[in-house]
């Protein structure tokens, strides 16, 4: 069994993240977490505005 958490990494008006990708995902994987997938994500126009993360974490049962 999985648990998911999920993550949106917002973008500039430019559109470059505010946030780099590469430290998403070694702050988490430090907690334990796995990248599992990342969505490219427009509101209102029709180029990428935010990228929505899945990190996923197995359960310890």
């Amino acid at each position: 069994m999985y648990t998911y958490k999920f993550l949106t990494i917002k973008s500039s008006r430019k559109g470059t993240p505010k946030e780099e990708v590469e430290q998403v995902m070694e702050k988490n994987a430090v907690k334990g977490w796995r990248l599992n997938s990342i969505i490219p994500f427009s509101m209102t126009t029709n180029s990428t505005t935010d990228l929505k993360t899945v990190f996923e974490k197995e359960d310890n049962m």
